[in-house]
């Protein structure tokens, strides 16, 4: 007679995992004035809880604003990410935003591209 065990609490604790809709957006030529804003949508698309711990820009001229720091699995978040004109600046720009999360690849690197031409009028609304 053989006899067979199962063990049914050996499940591998899930992970999160960070999805982002779009790692890069391009405001194209715009007024050195305007104030741009984008808005990312994240997603945990794992098994576990997704926490954010840091979001961090390439300078001082982002300012992130996110819903929620902790996604459950299949839940998502906003994060806006508002860039304001660098004084006297012209040409391209290259913005880098970091997500720092408790994920396998802990890093996330978002990139807000763009040029700024000084023939354009002001298309910032108030």
């Amino acid at each position: 007679m053989t006899t067979l065990f199962c063990c049914c609490n050996n499940k591998t604790k899930g992970f999160p995992e960070l999805l982002v809709d779009n790692n890069e957006y391009n405001f194209g030529s715009i007024n050195q004035k305007d104030t741009l804003t984008h808005l990312f949508s994240l997603k945990n698309n794992g098994s576990d809880l997704l926490k954010i711990i840091k979001i961090s820009g390439s300078c001082n001229c982002l300012e992130p604003e996110i819903t929620k720091k902790e996604l459950l699995p299949d839940e998502t978040a906003s994060l806006k990410i508002r860039v304001m004109p660098k004084a006297n600046y012209r040409g391209a720009f290259d913005e880098k935003v970091i997500i720092e999360t408790n994920t396998k690849k802990i890093f996330e690197t978002l990139s807000l591209k763009g040029f700024y031409d000084s023939t354009k009028t002001n298309t910032s609304k108030p």
